[in-house]
This record gives C-alpha cells, structure tokens and sequence, in this order.
C-alpha cells in the first residue's frame, strides 16, 4: 500500500513538473520587452505556461493588478485586467442588460490586445439543474466580437 502510495505520488509530481515545464528562468529579451511596455511596476511574478509555449506575468502598477502575456520572442500578446461591473461602458451594459438578463456576471476583465481593447464578461445561468455558461468579448462600444461555452472542470 505504502509502496503504492510512493509510486502515485512520485508520478503525480514527475506530471506537475511536465505540465508547467522545465523553464524557470525567464528569457533577456522578454523581460526587455516586458520592461519597454509596462513602467512603474512592481510585485512581478514570471510563469511559462508550456502548453501555450508563452511567458505570463502578473503584476502591479499601482493598486491595479495586471496579467500580460508574452511569446518566447518577446512579442507582447495581452494584457488583461479584472474590473468591477461598474466599470464597463454602458453600451456593454445595455447589451448584457438586454440579452443575458438572466444571466449571473461571474467575471469581468479588460482585455488589450495588439487587435486593440475589448471586455471580456464572463456569465453563468443554472436552469432545470443545468449550468449554462459563457465567455463573452465585447468591444468597446458594446458589440458582440465573440461568445465561446464554457465548460467548468
């Protein structure tokens, strides 16, 4: 049992390390770029996300909390930020107001992308024991870019 308990755990770790990948230190050039784009930052956090093959970092410029995202170039991909509800236009408002009504705002996050800025809401509706939920990105002045199923893991 205990043998097997060992084994279990020894591959679960092995499987760990796979999946967040052997890169731990975060390339010169992406670090520059990081250092060109963003100013005044501070508490920054490197990741490499080995599935996407790209350097995440979290940090802070000022009270806000940021993510952006980087390839293994040093091209800057995104930027994303949580907000309040509050804080989307109303013109994306109205929408959700209009046509998810009965939809539960989960999440809320302002999105920048070299493609330009947009908002990405998360919303969620049980109906008969069912969970319904969706990722909505909206641009600035309200549209619908695109809305993809989620599936809670």
């Amino acid at each position: 049992m205990m043998k097997n308990l060992v084994t279990l755990l020894i591959m679960f770790c092995s499987m760990t390390f796979a999946a967040f990948g052997q890169k731990t230190e975060v390339p010169v050039n992406v670090t520059k770029a990081f250092q060109e784009k963003f100013s005044n930052t501070k508490k920054i956090e490197w990741e490499y996300d080995s599935e996407e093959k790209n350097w995440e970092v979290e940090y802070k410029i000022g009270k806000d909390e940021f993510t952006a995202e980087f390839d293994e170039n040093g091209i800057w991909l995104e930027t994303e930020m949580e907000i309040k509800f509050s804080k989307l236009p109303e013109s994306v408002k109205a929408v959700l107001k209009a046509d998810y009504a009965e939809y539960k705002v989960e999440e809320v996050v302002w999105v920048e992308t070299p493609d330009g800025k947009f908002y990405e809401v998360e919303v969620e509706l049980e109906k008969r024991g069912q969970e319904l939920e969706f990722e909505i990105l909206f641009s600035q002045d309200g549209k619908i870019i695109s809305k993809k199923a989620e599936n809670e893991d």
